[in-house]
């Protein structure tokens, strides 16, 4: 008979266990970018919002990092519109903040230039939510394994 260690627990190992293993795909990955750059953009209005431009650059410059021509490629060969967006809607937001960021003195930042920002987000969220509509099967995207 053998035994498990778990934590600091010894079972005995005289029962079966199945588990299932989930392997990596194309659209898996792409879905997880997607949040990636969702939460990157995200923390960029909220930095704004809490007059935090350094923070607010580094998040947009990381956002607009993790969309590699690789992924640009493969959303172009279904739709370029789409993939034209994503590419122009992240360096604008990148250099939007980063010239906020130059520009902001240690006061409050114009509501109205995180109006913007905020807005600029909206549209790339929405562009995102196409992006995976094109990209990722209706089927794996209601895949709890994806």
């Amino acid at each position: 008979m053998s035994l498990v260690l778990a934590g600091s627990f010894i079972f005995p190992a005289s029962h079966l266990v199945y588990a299932h293993t989930f392997s990596s795909n194309e659209s898996a990955e792409f879905l997880s970018l997607v949040n990636q750059i969702r939460v990157e953009t995200g923390l960029v209005t909220m930095n704004l919002e809490n007059s935090n431009t350094t923070l607010a650059q580094v998040h947009a410059e990381k956002a607009s990092s993790l969309l590699d021509n690789d992924t640009l490629g493969e959303i172009r060969e279904r739709n370029n519109r789409i993939a034209d967006s994503l590419e122009t809607g992240l360096k604008q937001l990148e250099g939007n903040v980063t010239s906020l960021a130059s520009s902001a003195s240690q006061g409050q930042i114009p509501q109205e230039r995180i109006q913007s920002v905020n807005q600029a987000v909206m549209s790339l969220n929405e562009t995102m939510a196409e992006a995976v509509t094109v990209r990722v099967e209706g089927e794996q995207q209601n895949n709890a394994t994806t």
